[in-house]
């Protein structure tokens, strides 16, 4: 591993250390300014979305007035996030926005509520994440956006909205902290930690270009072709867009695990790229394990049964009043549990 990708490790490390039960959301954001990659989170108002971005903020250290921050509503207003007219400008017969700490600006941005904007904010928004462009009025600047962050409580699904979400490289549902001690965790963490390491904007520069050089053999590819035939058996559309730029988070996973050459294993983040349903998540997830390790697979598949039981579980206890119901559901989930300890041991 270089002394760069260590870097990048730290940082997650130390990210790591600062929220509970975000693992993925954490190495995915790293790709993401890897990749000049765009990054969702889907979820219930509490968990954690706007946190993540935060966070990573903190830990480029000379980021500074670079970021933009902005909750969108339908009565926001494309001046709010592109900026207003410059009128001193205009008095001469100049028509240009000023875009000062506005996100034509911004190398790291965070929308939250992204599907709120009306058409105006997502006509330019389609621009900046695409092409890196902004029509300033006086001229088409270029924008110096490394990733654009979203969030928000649904899921568009609406073709208009359809064409922002595409754009969107990693999504992740974000659910609240599912394990008992980490929910014990959480309330003695008061939030005032400290990065343990920290990048730099030039570091994430260098890091790309180091990116672009981890070659991807043929035999990678092939299980690329694998799983995109797979999910579209299964009904799973992908993009050529998307799928395209899955072979670049490719060579970033490599990358970030100190390698030149991408293996089979490299694949594994396009489990947060290839869905936009939560319907189809599962199954995105067992077929690209499944080509990486068929013991991946199968600790997937446990731990999506474990889910459903749990979820099936709390589910009779929130609606039933029959303590026999309750206990019986409960002592059927406890054996489904030991078999499925005994299967991961296995």
């Amino acid at each position: 591993m270089t002394k760069l990708a260590q870097k990048f490790s730290d940082v997650e490390s130390s990210m790591d250390s600062m929220l509970i039960e975000r693992t993925d959301e954490i190495h995915t954001s790293l790709l993401a300014l890897l990749t000049n990659s765009h990054h969702f989170q889907y979820g219930e108002p509490g968990v954690a979305k706007s946190m993540l971005v935060n966070i990573l903020c903190d830990h480029i250290s000379d980021l500074n007035g670079d970021s933009f921050q902005y909750l969108l509503t339908k009565y926001t207003t494309p001046e709010e996030i592109s900026g207003i007219v410059d009128l001193n400008a205009f008095r001469e017969g100049t028509f240009r926005k000023i875009t000062s700490r506005k996100l034509p600006e911004a190398k790291v941005a965070f929308l939250d509520e992204t599907f709120n904007g009306s058409s105006a904010i997502l006509n330019t928004l389609l621009e900046i994440i695409n092409e890196r462009k902004f029509d300033r009025g006086d001229e088409v600047i270029k924008v110096p956006l490394i990733s654009l962050f979203g969030a928000s409580n649904n899921i568009p699904h609406n073709s208009e909205l359809r064409a922002l979400a595409d754009r969107l490289h990693f999504w992740h549902w974000v659910k609240p902290i599912q394990d008992a001690s980490n929910r014990a965790k959480l309330l003695t963490n008061d939030g005032s930690d400290v990065p343990a390491s920290t990048i730099v904007l030039d570091d994430i520069n260098a890091a790309q270009g180091e990116v672009d050089k981890v070659e991807v053999p043929d035999e990678v590819v092939e299980v690329m072709l694998d799983v995109y035939e797979s999910l579209q058996d299964n009904q799973i559309h992908i993009t050529d867009r998307r799928f395209k730029h899955g072979m670049k988070v490719v060579q970033a996973e490599a990358w970030f695990n100190g390698r030149k050459e991408a293996i089979r294993k490299d694949i594994r983040p396009l489990r947060f790229m290839f869905w936009q349903d939560p319907e189809q998540i599962n199954t995105v997830n067992e077929t690209i394990l499944n080509k990486v390790s068929v013991v991946a697979a199968d600790i997937a598949e446990i731990r999506s049964s474990i889910s459903s039981m749990m979820a099936s579980l709390k589910e009779t206890v929130k609606t039933s009043s029959e303590r026999v119901t309750i206990v019986t559901h409960g002592s059927e989930v406890i054996s489904k549990l030991s078999v499925a300890r005994d299967e991961v041991k296995e």
